[in-house]
């Protein structure tokens, strides 16, 4: 990486408006989302490292991994514990797979969403999470993108252990310490970082940039109570639920403009043919042997054919309760009113005002 990266630029000056309401919709709602077999799998090779090493061991948990530059690190600061590194990119992880893995690292592939709750399932307790740098979602639309505003963040609080977020974006981190003292009631704060030695990439890109970074460090104990693991291992099968019902009037409504636009690939192991998964198969068409798609979401006048009524007036999604997973996480914001860039632009292609115009 050359020194020559540039700070997160965005419209906010401060914590996120919307960000309070957007905690108190999280807060004391199950995550449903059916867990993936390759998350599974990543999660159990964990395990068998973890035992092999120490089963007694206390945990480091480095999420957001990237090539495990920091698992490396923190595997050789911490020797009597086990690290665990997770990121999603395998070319990253390749990289990081090259060196020689002390006995108590393991890099694992693994969508955190996922990897999350199977370790708060498996009662798992890290004693120290570290997420380092994790991409900042600079734009006001795409608060629901960072991680202390999405649905699974309960779930990373009840983890429990020290918990560190470092970032070169003040807003990210004062943003973080706000959700984290809002859902567990305990102090947190934003404060100014200068790392002795860079641990991370990013990080040393940053201060040869010439950034300043900010971390937020919490000991959350034991907080299990803030995830209620068997309301999420429950998912029950709802009746076709309408936008309108979902959602507040001023935001995505009876729209659908989204469903009528844009080409929905997802991984076939949230196809209810795969065990765990819960979208239709039939309502799909293989793309690669790992991707799927939404039938008419690839015609030339996209529309998905789970979507029903008319859009802008009373569309619907017929499979609400089992859409996959980029129809769940496509403008969360919209039910306040906030709509980002690919909302706009599909609201436009109907003829509907952009929210917030």
């Amino acid at each position: 990486m050359q020194a020559n990266s540039r700070v997160p630029t965005s419209a906010q000056t401060g914590i996120h408006e919307q960000l309070a309401a957007l905690l108190a919709r999280r807060s004391g709602q199950p995550f449903r989302q059916p867990i993936a077999d390759y998350n599974r799998r990543a999660f159990a090779e964990f395990v068998v490292a973890r035992d092999r090493f120490s089963a007694t061991a206390p945990l480091i948990l480095d999420s957001c991994c990237g090539t495990g530059e920091s698992s490396f690190a923190l595997a050789r600061a911490y020797p009597d514990h086990f690290v665990v590194g997770v990121d999603q990119s395998a070319i990253r992880l390749a990289r990081g797979q090259r060196q020689e893995m002390p006995a108590n690292l393991v890099l694992v592939r693994a969508d955190l969403v996922d990897f999350w709750r199977l370790i708060a399932e498996a009662g798992i307790r890290p004693a120290r999470h570290a997420l380092y740098y994790p991409n900042p979602w600079p734009k006001i639309g795409h608060l629901a993108r960072r991680w202390h505003a999405h649905a699974v963040f309960p779930t990373v609080l009840a983890l429990g252990g020290i918990l560190e977020c470092r970032s070169n974006w003040r807003i990210y981190t004062e943003e973080f310490a706000f959700a984290v003292a809002t859902l567990s009631g305990l102090p947190a704060r934003s404060e100014p970082w200068l790392p002795d030695t860079p641990i991370t990439a990013f990080e040393r890109k940053y201060l040869e940039s010439g950034h300043a970074l900010y971390r937020v460090v919490v000991d959350l104990g034991d907080r299990r109570d803030l995830c209620n693991l068997d309301a999420q291992r429950e998912k029950p099968i709802a009746a076709p639920v309408s936008l309108a019902a979902c959602a507040n009037p001023v935001g995505c409504a009876g729209c659908g403009a989204c469903c009528a636009s844009y080409r929905v690939d997802f991984h076939r192991a949230e196809l209810d043919s795969s065990p765990g998964g819960f979208v239709p198969a039939a309502l799909t068409v293989p793309l690669t042997k790992s991707l799927v798609r939404m039938l008419g979401t690839d015609a030339a006048e996209p529309r998905c054919i789970a979507l029903e009524g008319e859009v802008g007036r009373d569309a619907h999604c017929g499979i609400y309760d089992k859409r996959p997973g980029p129809c769940r996480e496509f403008g969360e914001l919209a039910p306040f009113g906030i709509g980002d860039d690919a909302c706009g632009r599909a609201r436009r292609r109907h003829g509907l005002m952009p929210l917030g115009d």
